[in-house]
């Protein structure tokens, strides 16, 4: 069994394991309650020297007909269901399971993301944007990839070569899965609060990328920040090269200054409707859908919190159906509700 990555001697086992999540088990996540036990038997192991170094793989996987989990949803509906019999474990052998080996994320408290597996090999990313690409037998290490904060499961292709990663900064990277060489990068959407929280849904020859934008939502606490241009958007590329197909925003109209607040700051609108999760597909249908989050300034649209359809070839709207209708929100309108009867709120449009 591996030593943990980026283990620290000096530190507290116990302190180091609960700053290193997640945790998997042939496949399974541990959860919180687990902690415990499994700090415990990491304890045990260093104290014993049985734990061995942080080491780089030196044969491939021989785990052809392993079972596998690629992306977040499994499958084009998002469904996230997997056989007893492809994923190799059941119900009734899940409380036999025990600690086989265990993985810690150097110089960072969270991981975010779906661990994806194909063939023995597992992708995971973290907070700081190292995706690290790991034996799923030994945890042992093949490579590791530098992007800006990965909180989206990887997605490989289905001849197994490229692997798509997405970050936090909106980029789209493909990888070599055998060396992870940069195929090619592509930058989605270029306003500063721009970022891909949903994972990649790969269809045949095309990727396609949810955008979100919370930075405006949250910088829109600050008095002098100008709020908001943002709008979200769906991006169609081509997975080979990574050129842009199309690109549909889910507010048709772009942001356009209507006014400033009391002391003078631009005051931009509609704006908002993030794509946060990851889009589902009817090939049937030949649409692509997706939920959207809230507006962050007046006028509240009808394509904000709802559910919408594009044609999975063009882009274009096939039907919206808002399902919450709700006044526009941000930090600051949050803060305004919060702090008004202690101090007064700064004059901000979104309550």
């Amino acid at each position: 069994m591996p030593r943990d990555h980026g283990y620290n001697s000096d530190r507290n086992e116990r302190d180091c394991w609960e700053h290193a999540l997640p945790f998997h088990v042939y496949g399974q996540a541990f959860q919180h309650e687990d902690l415990a036990t499994l700090t415990d038997a990491w304890a045990r192991l260093i104290s014993s020297g049985d734990a061995g170094e942080s080491s780089y793989c030196t044969t491939a996987p021989s785990t052809r007909n392993s079972p596998s989990w690629n992306g977040y949803g499994l499958d084009m509906a998002n469904s996230r269901f997997q056989s007893a019999e492809s994923a190799g474990i059941t119900s009734a052998n899940v409380p036999k399971l025990k600690l086989k080996w265990a993985f810690g994320f150097p110089d960072v408290t969270t991981s975010f993301g779906t661990p994806t597996v194909v063939r023995g090999w597992l992708y995971i990313g973290s907070a700081d944007g190292t995706v690290y690409v790991l034996n799923a037998i030994s945890g042992c290490i093949y490579w590791t990839y530098k992007a800006t904060g990965v909180r989206t499961g990887t997605i490989i292709s289905p001849d197994r070569t490229i692997a798509y990663i997405s970050d936090l900064h909106a980029w789209v990277h493909a990888v070599n899965t055998q060396t992870g060489a940069q195929l090619w990068t592509v930058h989605v959407e270029n306003h500063p609060s721009a970022s891909i929280t949903g994972s990649l849904k790969l269809v045949g020859d095309r990727l396609y990328v949810p955008v979100s934008g919370g930075g405006d939502e949250l910088a829109a606490g600050e008095a002098n920040f100008v709020c908001c241009k943002f709008r979200g958007s769906l991006v169609a590329l081509d997975a080979k090269t990574g050129k842009q197909i199309w690109k549909s925003y889910t507010i048709s109209d772009v942001a356009k200054m209507t006014g400033k607040t009391a002391n003078g700051t631009e005051v931009w609108e509609p704006s908002g409707a993030s794509i946060w999760s990851t889009p589902t597909i009817d090939l049937r249908k030949h649409a692509i859908y997706f939920g959207t989050g809230v507006n962050y300034t007046r006028p509240a649209t009808k394509t904000s919190d709802a559910v919408v359809a594009f044609d999975i070839s063009t882009g274009k709207t096939l039907w919206s159906q808002q399902l919450i209708e709700v006044p526009t929100f941000t930090i600051s309108g949050a803060l305004l509700r919060l702090s008004s009867t202690v101090r007064k709120p700064p004059d901000i449009t979104s309550t």
